[in-house]
């Protein structure tokens, strides 16, 4: 039997399960905050896009670099271009997205701004005496 897959497939599973369980925990301590996690979306950063564009343009040169040091296979050059023009798309991408990204940091911030402002501003609630009056 292939364990290469098996294994493969738990390490998969693995790592879905802990990001997803993290991120049911960042929503129940909003919660137990107060805050509605429904509204309160952080803004994409964007370390995806530039993580992917540079990891394909390392693949793609080292693809490049090993067609013409080693065996001039015709694969190996279509596999290194494709990789390298590949995360140099992510990259443009990653580049020409950066103001959209800092417009919607501003909001975020604003709008958390906005809920700590509500939160502190609210009335605090009177306490209310629940004892039985004394009897005479």
């Amino acid at each position: 039997m292939d364990w290469t897959a098996v294994l493969l497939f738990a390490f998969i599973t693995a790592i879905v399960i802990y990001f997803g369980s993290r991120r049911h925990a960042e929503r129940m301590e909003m919660l137990r905050r107060g805050i509605n996690p429904i509204r309160v979306i952080p803004p994409k950063t964007g370390a995806k896009t530039l993580i992917i564009g540079l990891l394909g343009i390392a693949v793609g040169l080292a693809l490049l670099i090993s067609y013409f040091t080693a065996d001039r296979e015709e694969g190996l050059i279509i596999s290194g271009l494709l990789c390298a023009f590949g995360g140099a798309a992510f990259l443009f991408y990653w580049k020409m997205t950066a103001g959209d990204r800092e417009r919607a940091v501003r909001a975020y911030e604003r709008h958390l701004e906005e809920v700590t402002r509500q939160k502190t501003e609210q009335p605090a609630v009177e306490q209310v005496d629940n004892t039985a009056p004394e009897q005479e």
